[in-house]
C-alpha cells in the first residue's frame, strides 16, 4: 500500500513539473509575437463581427474566432508564469500579472462563447462582439506592456533567462 502511494505521488508530482521537469525558458520576445497574433484576430473579429447581418453569419465568425484565439490564449496562459517569475525576481512583484491577465482573458473568451450570437437581433449581437474586443483590447495592451518590459530588461535575449 505505501509503496502505491509513494508510486502515485511520484507520478502526480512529476505530471505537475515538478520532478524532472525544467521550467520553459522565459523569452520576452516570443511573447509579444503571440500576444501581437492575438491582437490581430481580435480585430479581425471586430471587423468581420460587425459584418455579420443573420445569426448564422454570427455563428460561423464566433466559431471562426474561438478556434483561432484560444489555442493563442492557452500558450500565452502556459508562458505567463515564467514571466511573472521573471518580474518578480527583477523586483517587480506588482507587475507579475500576466498570469491573472490571461485567465481574465480566457474568462472573457469563454463568457463571449455564450453571449456571441445569442440573440436574434443582429445590433445586439454585434455590439457583445464589439464589448468583448474592446475588453480583450485592454488586457492584451497590459500584457504587451510586461512582455515589452521584460524584453527591455533582458537586453532583448530570446530564450534568456532572468537577470
Amino acid at each position: 500500500m505505501n509503496r502505491l502511494v509513494l508510486i502515485l505521488a511520484c507520478a502526480f508530482t512529476a505530471g505537475c513539473g515538478g520532478i524532472g521537469n525544467s521550467p520553459a525558458p522565459v523569452d520576452p520576445a516570443a511573447y509579444q509575437k503571440l500576444t501581437q497574433d492575438v491582437v490581430t484576430r481580435v480585430a479581425t473579429h471586430r471587423s468581420n463581427a460587425a459584418g455579420a447581418e443573420t445569426v448564422n453569419a454570427c455563428v460561423a465568425e464566433h466559431t471562426r474566432y474561438d478556434a483561432e484565439v484560444r489555442p493563442l490564449l492557452e500558450r500565452m496562459k502556459a508562458d505567463s508564469g515564467g514571466m511573472d517569475g521573471c518580474m518578480m525576481q527583477m523586483g517587480k512583484s506588482g507587475d507579475a500579472d500576466l498570469s491573472a491577465t490571461c485567465g481574465s482573458m480566457m474568462a472573457e473568451l469563454d463568457g463571449h462563447k455564450t453571449h456571441a450570437c445569442a440573440s436574434a437581433d443582429a445590433a445586439v449581437d454585434k455590439n457583445e462582439a464589439a464589448r468583448h474586443c474592446d475588453a480583450m483590447d485592454t488586457w492584451l495592451a497590459s500584457a504587451k506592456n510586461r512582455a515589452s518590459y521584460l524584453a527591455g530588461s533582458m537586453g532583448g535575449m530570446s530564450g534568456g533567462g532572468c537577470k
